[in-house]
């Protein structure tokens, strides 16, 4: 009876899902730099009118608050070198995410594995 083996060469099933991960990390990392724009733009342009109106109360800020008011004011301040960051995180994260992942043949996998100095 003959047996099957495995498809070999380019484009094998192997590559396939190691394309899927790869294209799942770059979208996971494109949501976290996007999170972190909106988490910049609420503290640029909110959150400062809700600290101008804990400053009109009485009460002494926690240490928690004025830790959050001192972050607001760290991404005013350095918003013009934080913002073309982030936007350059979004940009390769998208163009990461929209290439195609390179195609390893079966052969050159398993000699990789044969001529590892760490096994």
């Amino acid at each position: 009876m003959k047996t099957m083996s495995p498809p070999t060469g380019v484009g094998s099933a192997g590559d396939e899902s190691h394309g899927k991960r790869q294209h799942r990390l770059a979208l996971f990392l494109v949501a976290v730099v996007l999170l972190a724009f909106g988490v910049f733009v609420y503290f640029v342009f909110v959150f400062p009118k809700i600290i101008a109106a804990w400053g009109a109360e009485a009460e002494p800020l926690s240490v928690a608050a004025r830790m959050v008011a001192r972050l607001s004011l760290f991404c005013r301040s350095y918003g013009l070198v934080l913002l073309p960051l982030l936007m350059a995180g979004i940009g390769a994260g998208a163009v990461w995410a929209v290439m195609p992942a390179p195609r390893v043949s079966r052969e050159h996998k398993e000699r990789q594995g044969r001529e590892s100095p760490l096994l």
